[in-house]
């Protein structure tokens, strides 16, 4: 799964180029897919990932992004569900160029019980030198606002979700640890690839279901 920092990359590129009214319910959405609850070491949630994921396995690599779109947004555009929408094509994105690439890359490290935690301290620690260098920036200070996000939008979710995972990714950032040290496991030239090809992927696909361009 793509980091939420990268989610809120690629949705305030969004913001900036198509008429997004409802700003936070648009960002809100960007992250709504990772809003479960999760058990005591976060292998399970609930609902299951498949679930919140539109996915016929645990398998990232088999999130359906077009049955949420016809489910949610096939009439009009609503701008929590488009953010929602654009999660699910930003995961899958995520895990073909940085996920799938860490599998092979690191076999070895893979055999270990926990060691894709050890590689997210990287992914996660790019969200953070991305924050210290923009401080004040907008999509994080406006999630951060939000006091009461009620759920009316998905039947799988309970009422307190959005509210409680907005507050949780706030304080993720604002006190874990991260490491200031070498990436080892994914480079700045990486991540930024990503941000990248995931904002042009995701202007693509809206461009393809509004039939105007991005660029007009």
């Amino acid at each position: 799964m793509a980091t939420w920092i990268a989610h809120l990359r690629v949705a305030e590129a969004i913001v900036q180029r198509w008429p997004i009214d409802d700003h936070t319910a648009f960002y809100v959405g960007n992250l709504g897919p990772d809003c479960g609850e999760p058990n005591e070491d976060w292998t399970e949630f609930s609902p299951p990932t498949e679930v919140s994921h539109w996915s016929n396995t645990y398998k990232k690599n088999t999130i359906d992004p077009e049955a949420f779109y016809q489910t949610y947004l096939s009439g009009s555009w609503d701008d929590f569900y488009l953010g929602y929408y654009i999660h699910l094509h930003c995961d899958l994105l995520w895990d073909r160029d940085v996920g799938k690439v860490a599998r092979d890359r690191f076999k070895q490290g893979f055999q270990t019980p926990g060691f894709i935690w050890t590689i997210k301290e990287d992914w996660y620690a790019h969200d953070n030198r991305f924050l210290m260098a923009h401080p004040g920036w907008e999509p994080f200070r406006r999630i951060c606002r939000i006091k009461h996000f009620p759920n009316h939008y998905l039947d799988y979710y309970p009422e307190h979700a959005f509210t409680r995972q907005m507050k949780y990714i706030c304080n993720f950032y604002q006190t874990h640890p991260f490491h200031d040290d070498e990436f080892k496991y994914l480079s700045l030239e990486e991540y930024e690839a990503y941000v990248e090809t995931a904002i042009a992927h995701v202007n693509e696909i809206l461009s393809r279901h509004s039939g105007k361009s991005f660029l007009e």
